[in-house]
């Protein structure tokens, strides 16, 4: 990251993440995104997320590999 880096701050949607992955290498360059990820689902009959943590993050970072691969960003899991 240099000191002329955007940081755009993104949901991590499935639009945002084929936006990021249509990008022109210029364009990638010169962005360092802030990836949010979207809350856990939770389930309509118990209550309980429909899955760990460590899973959301685990999918996410797998979603990442495709879209942004090896380029720099930040990702909050929370």
């Amino acid at each position: 990251m240099n000191p002329s880096s955007y940081v755009p701050v993104l949901k991590w949607k499935r639009a945002e993440q084929r936006a990021l992955a249509a990008l022109p290498a210029n364009i990638r360059a010169a962005l360092v995104p802030l990836i949010e990820l979207v809350p856990i689902d939770t389930d309509l009959d118990s209550g309980l997320q429909t899955k760990t943590l460590d899973q959301h993050v685990a999918d996410a970072i797998k979603a990442l590999k495709i879209s942004w691969s090896a380029n720099t960003c930040f990702l909050d899991p929370a």
